[in-house]
């Protein structure tokens, strides 16, 4: 049981990343990301509330979490604008390379155990990542957004690493509640700062984004909540599947 934390996070992810395509070609980038992470805080903040949780940060956080929201920002935008010029279901799947990142850095930093199965899997994450990777191996064009992508593969390496220093301080959910909520503040000023245009989406487009950000809302409270239990290089890696979700789902 101590897996499906990393399951049902796979299904968020995946589908996520489905709808991820379809807001910004109905929306626009910009518009998508932004009410995305509206209804993200939204949830969170009932969620919060409802659940009683205390909102006390302790100080020796504080420049790690700035760090952290940073780089999560990055990561997030530049897959924003890799599915904005590129195919979701070759994206998608592809994005799933930081899972060896995290893997990495959870062994020689923090030590955690990899079996000699988790090896086996996470090479062929990595040979099926390549193929991917290219529109046609014999002339070695790379699939549009691609370059982008890796941004977003070596930025989220980093955050669903050392989210684990925050988990046992904070809790699950509140270590998501701050993450996100400091990702949808960053996003916000990028976004207000380069002059976009926000207006209120239409009904319909409202509908995938709000599906979006409750999947969101959920997938990410369900990662915090395994690597709690399970760890982060081990969670990473099961969420990987999230890329047979995404290639389908595509």
């Amino acid at each position: 049981f101590d897996f499906l934390y990393a399951l049902a996070t796979s299904f968020c992810f995946g589908g996520g990343n489905v709808l991820s395509k379809k807001t910004i070609s109905e929306t626009g980038l910009y518009r998508a990301l932004v009410y995305n992470y509206i209804g993200v805080i939204i949830l969170l903040l009932i969620g919060a509330v409802v659940l009683n949780q205390s909102f006390s940060f302790p100080s020796e956080l504080i420049v790690p979490y700035l760090i952290q929201i940073f780089i999560g920002t990055v990561a997030v935008i530049a897959l924003f604008k890799a599915f904005e010029i590129g195919r979701a279901s070759v994206l998608g799947p592809l994005s799933m390379l930081y899972v060896l990142v995290v893997l990495i850095i959870s062994i020689f930093l923090f030590g955690e155990a990899i079996s000699t199965y988790q090896i086996i899997g996470s090479l062929i994450l990595l040979a099926s990542a390549f193929v991917l990777a290219f529109e046609n191996l014999k002339s070695f064009k790379l699939e549009a957004g691609v370059a982008l992508l890796l941004v977003t593969i070596f930025g989220w390496g980093y955050y669903y690493s050392f989210m684990k220093t925050f988990v046992p301080l904070l809790g699950a959910y509140m270590t998501t509640f701050y993450l996100e909520v400091g990702i949808s503040i960053l996003v916000f000023l990028y976004v207000s700062l380069t002059k976009k245009d926000l207006h209120l989406p239409k009904v319909e487009e409202l509908k995938y984004i709000s599906l979006r950000s409750v999947l969101l809302f959920l997938g990410s409270i369900l990662y915090a909540s395994s690597v709690g239990v399970i760890g982060a290089g081990i969670t990473s890696a099961i969420v990987s599947s999230s890329s047979i979700v995404t290639a389908i789902g595509s």
